[in-house]
């Protein structure tokens, strides 16, 4: 028995990498993309995928050709991306902690 090949499958990219930025800073901010940018996409790509996984529930309810394993996957994508905003905000908040607590 012979299992064919899946075929490519796209890598997983983050929302809150800049587009064509190679590292977190992009080159010293000379790619046009400011922090707060880099933030407002995230918050926009969490924001769509959550909107995505309940439309696709509100269709499955509905009794729409849906698959369900497309609504599972749908909701743990919106799921991760809420878990992965919630520790981005974590860590910022524990930096601004830290900046504040520094002695001038």
């Amino acid at each position: 028995m012979q299992i064919p090949p899946l075929g490519a499958v796209a890598p997983v990219r983050s929302p809150f990498r800049a587009s064509g930025a190679s590292s977190p800073l992009g080159a010293g901010g000379a790619q046009g993309s400011s922090f707060g940018d880099m933030i407002t996409k995230g918050l926009q790509s969490v924001s769509a995928s959550e909107n995505n996984a309940d439309s696709m529930v509100q269709g499955l309810a509905a009794g729409k050709p849906i698959q369900a394993a497309d609504v599972m996957i749908a909701t743990s994508k919106a799921g991760l991306s809420v878990q992965m905003l919630v520790a981005v905000r974590d860590q910022a908040l524990g930096a601004y902690k830290e900046i504040m607590n520094m002695q001038v």
